[in-house]
């Protein structure tokens, strides 16, 4: 699926249900993982085009759990700031 397809995904659910609202923050959970990286990507590139001002924000939780990698924590961080970083130029 090319980025073209998935921002027009997300238009056209957006636009069919009235997801998003003047003024909202979206928060997207980021684990890691492809998923939500590439979500919260792409609602960060949807806002720039979007009928209505809104925020995304990055959220990831580290639960504490003992044993857990949480090597994921510095990459999901640093794309959070390049994501911030790429958004205000």
């Amino acid at each position: 699926m090319t980025m073209k397809k998935v921002l027009g995904c997300i238009r056209k659910a957006d636009e069919e249900f009235n997801l998003i609202q003047d003024g909202d923050k979206v928060c997207v959970g980021v684990s890691g993982g492809k998923d939500s990286m590439l979500l919260l990507y792409c609602l960060s590139l949807y806002k720039k085009f979007a009928t209505v001002k809104f925020d995304v924000i990055g959220v990831h939780i580290e639960m504490g759990f003992p044993n857990m990698d949480f090597s994921v924590k510095k990459m999901v961080l640093n794309f959070i700031m390049n994501l911030v970083m790429y958004m205000k130029s």
